[in-house]
């Protein structure tokens, strides 16, 4: 369902001794006392990093490490009397992409164009090399960092072993298809920057998604807009050679949930998975020429809205927060496709505490195993939230503590 969560994540607290050398002891979240070294005073946070990777046979990439918060670029600053989070994640693969697009790696008129690069034959990329590149979309918050990581991530993983990705396939192709990989990955980076910053926009962007088949192999890509607009990233040439291919921005049901069904793909759960699709791509093709009607009809812009909160909520990035109201048919029609079992809450109808939540989750839980299977988890669709009603904190943590029982997920639409 979702990007694979951070698999070690440890606390490190640095304190120089009386001799002038450097205590550092390591910890897991948890509190327990894993290691401590000793290092010259002189010591720098890349040299405890390296130290810890050796001592307790981490791998040499992929640790990301944050003071109050906020992740370190520069780890040549000097180490003492401080303390750190070292993450692992399982991002690494999306580094890779990102360093890449760095240096527009994957665009074919561009310096550094790789026409053999992929993601299983670059070389690995540490945080470090690519924190700079994300200070300059604006994201530097270990949140922040994570929540594009998890979306970015999600969206090539999918896409990189489809044949639309193979750099050299496309040369072969028009013109315009060249730059089809840069664009479309550019895209994604754009769409998980905004996803990583702020709320589900009103005037959401347009925004591809990958549909796969019933094996949970990618073939092909939707494009989501209400006004025929294409992302920025695609060029004229492009846009000409997708309209061709019958990519073009659009804002229909059947699409919705094709790609709906696509991004809850999951390899551990692989039985239903194949069933949503097989579904998801019957109403594909039942509904070319007719679009499926619901009523009230959602608007185009619902629609795209609900596509970038889809890909949030697969993605798993925790409560998903969204400028304006959703209609709940749309989001009822989709969540019962891909068997998740939702009720709708309203501020000023129903009583929106963290105890009030707990309790309502606690009743759709039960509803949800009585199912005997039929359900995934549990979707909260909490609708007219005010501003100054914040229930990011307490959706947060209800879904910590149900996620052992069943996945919980919370979807919050301000006024």
């Amino acid at each position: 369902m979702c990007v694979s969560r951070m698999s070690k994540v440890l606390t490190v607290s640095t304190a120089l001794n009386d001799d002038g050398s450097l205590d550092v002891e390591c910890a897991s979240m948890a509190g327990r006392r894993l290691r401590v070294i000793t290092l010259p005073q002189e010591s720098t946070i890349e040299d405890v990093v390296d130290a810890l990777k050796n001592r307790l046979g981490l791998p040499k990439a992929y640790f990301d490490v944050y003071a109050a918060g906020e992740i370190i670029v520069d780890r040549r600053q000097l180490a003492s009397d401080r303390q750190y989070i070292m993450s692992e994640d399982a991002y690494g693969p999306a580094r890779k992409f990102l360093a890449a697009l760095s240096k527009k790696a994957f665009h074919p008129k561009c310096r550094h164009f790789d026409v053999n690069w992929t993601e299983r034959t670059a070389p690995d990329v540490d945080q470090a090399d690519v924190a700079r590149f994300l200070e300059g979309l604006g994201v530097s918050s270990r949140a922040e960092t994570e929540r594009l990581m998890r979306v970015f991530g999600r969206l090539t993983s999918v896409a990189e072993n489809w044949n639309m990705f193979d750099l050299a396939l496309l040369q072969n192709f028009d013109p315009g298809m060249n730059t089809f990989k840069h664009a479309l990955c550019d895209s994604w980076l754009q769409v998980a920057r905004s996803a990583a910053k702020q709320k589900v926009s009103r005037d959401a962007s347009p925004l591809f998604l990958p549909c796969v088949n019933e094996h949970g192999r990618m073939i092909r890509v939707s494009l989501f807009g209400a006004d025929g607009t294409f992302p920025e990233s695609v060029d004229r040439g492009l846009q000409d050679s997708l309209s061709l291919s019958d990519v073009r921005p659009c804002h229909s049901l059947h699409e919705l949930m094709f790609a709906a069904a696509s991004l809850q793909w999951d390899a551990n759960h692989a039985q239903v998975s194949r069933e949503v699709v097989e579904e998801a791509f019957h109403l594909f093709e039942q509904h070319r020429q007719c679009d499926i009607v619901l009523e009230p009809r959602p608007t185009p812009e619902d629609v795209v809205r609900m596509a970038h909160v889809q890909l949030l909520l697969s993605c798993n990035v925790g409560p998903v927060r969204v400028e304006g109201s959703l209609p709940p048919n749309l989001v009822q029609s989709v969540a019962t496709l891909l068997r998740w079992h939702m009720r709708v809450l309203r501020f000023g109808v129903d009583q929106l505490t963290g105890k009030a939540l707990e309790q309502y989750l606690d009743q759709e839980m039960q509803v949800a195993f009585e199912s005997q299977g039929r359900f995934r988890g549990v979707l909260i669709l909490v609708l007219d939230l005010p501003d100054s009603h914040d229930l990011l904190g307490p959706c947060q943590q209800l879904g910590q503590n149900f996620a052992e029982s069943m996945p919980v997920r919370f979807v919050l639409c301000a006024r």
